[in-house]
C-alpha cells in the first residue's frame, strides 16, 4: 500500500478485527477468573483449550476480516518463508538476549543463595524424578532444539493476526509508526493474561500486568521489525516461539526464587534489555519510509 491514508474498507476491517479479537479474548478472561482458574496452579483441561483458543484467535478474526473487507487472503504471500539466513540470526540472537538478561540479574538482582539449581519451590515428587541439573540441562536443550518450532507453531495465529494483518494495514502510516502502534495494540491485548497468574505472583499482578504489557510492546517492535524487512510472518512465528521456547526453558531452573518484577526477562532487566533492542530496531534504515520491504 503506497497511500499515505488508510483506505475506508481497512479503517472497518481493523475496527472488526480490535473488537471482536479483545472482546473475545477479554471475555474468555473474564470468564476463567470468575472460575478462579490459576495459571500458576494446574488448570481443568476445558481451560486450557478455552485459552489456547482465545490466543489463536487474532489469526482466526484477520483471516475472516481479510476476506470479508480486503479482497481475500493470499496464503502464498502471507505465508512466505523468506531468507534463512534470518533464522540463523533469530535461533542465535534470542538466547543471547536471554543470557544477557539473567547475566545482569545474576550481577545485580539476584540472591546468590539463590542463584541455583535447587528450590525450596520444589516438591517431593519433582525431587524424586531425578537431579534438578538434569532436569534444567534437558529444558535448555528442548528450548534450542524443538522449542522454537512446537512454540512457533503455537504463535502462528498470533502472527497472522498481529503482524500478517494488523501490521500490514496500518503501514500506510509509516513503518515506524506502524510497528510501534500495533505492538502497543498486542500489548495492551496480552496484558490481562497476568491476572490469571501468568508468570507473576498474587500480590503483584497488577504491576505485572504493567511490565508485560510493556514487554509484550518490546517484543512486539522486534518481531514488526522481522516482518517489514522479511515480509514473513514464518519468520516472525519462528521467533517468536525461539523467545517462549527460552522463556519456559531453563533459566527459571537456574534462578527459582526470583522476583519476577525485580529480575529475569519478565522484569527491569527483561525490559530495560528490550527496549534498547527496540530502540536500535527502529533506527535502522530498513523501517525508513523510503526503503522497501524485502519478499
Amino acid at each position: 500500500m503506497n497511500s499515505s491514508q488508510i483506505s475506508p474498507d481497512d479503517k472497518r476491517g481493523l475496527i472488526w478485527f480490535l473488537v471482536i479479537t479483545f472482546g473475545f479474548t477479554y471475555s474468555v478472561l473474564f470468564a476463567l477468573w470468575l472460575r478462579d482458574v490459576s495459571l500458576v496452579e494446574k488448570h481443568p483441561l476445558y481451560a486450557h483449550f478455552t485459552l489456547a483458543f482465545a490466543i489463536f484467535a487474532p489469526g482466526v478474526v484477520a483471516y475472516v476480516v481479510r476476506e470479508k473487507f480486503c479482497g481475500g487472503v493470499n496464503l502464498d504471500k502471507d505465508l512466505a518463508v523468506g531468507d534463512y539466513r534470518n533464522y540463523i540470526k533469530v535461533y542465535f540472537g534470542v538466547p543471547l538476549v536471554f543470557a544477557v538478561v539473567y547475566g545482569l540479574t545474576a550481577l545485580f538482582v539476584a540472591d546468590p543463595d539463590a542463584t541455583t539449581i535447587v528450590s525450596k519451590e520444589w516438591d517431593e515428587k519433582t525431587r524424586a524424578a531425578g537431579p534438578l541439573w538434569k532436569y534444567a540441562n534437558t529444558a535448555i536443550l528442548v528450548s534450542l532444539t524443538t522449542g522454537p518450532i512446537i512454540s512457533g507453531l503455537h504463535a502462528v495465529g498470533q502472527e497472522y493476526g498481529w503482524r500478517g494483518y494488523l501490521l500490514e494495514t496500518l503501514l500506510p502510516l509509516g513503518k515506524r509508526k506502524a510497528v510501534i502502534i500495533s505492538s502497543a495494540i498486542w500489548g495492551l491485548w496480552y496484558g490481562p493474561f497476568v491476572l490469571l497468574g501468568l508468570h507473576y505472583q498474587e500480590g503483584s499482578l497488577l504491576l505485572g500486568t504493567l511490565f508485560f504489557a510493556l514487554l509484550i510492546m518490546l517484543l512486539g517492535i522486534c518481531l514488526g521489525y522481522l516482518k517489514i524487512v522479511s515480509g514473513s510472518i514464518i519468520l516472525t512465528s519462528f521467533a517468536h516461539g525461539a523467545f517462549n521456547a527460552q522463556l519456559y526453558g531453563g533459566w527459571t531452573i537456574y534462578f527459582p526464587n526470583l522476583d519476577p518484577i525485580a529480575g529475569g526477562i519478565t522484569g527491569l532487566p527483561g525490559l530495560l534489555v528490550f527496549l534498547i533492542l527496540a530502540l536500535f530496531l527502529l533506527s535502522r534504515k530498513s523501517m525508513g519510509e523510503n526503503s522497501e520491504n524485502k519478499q
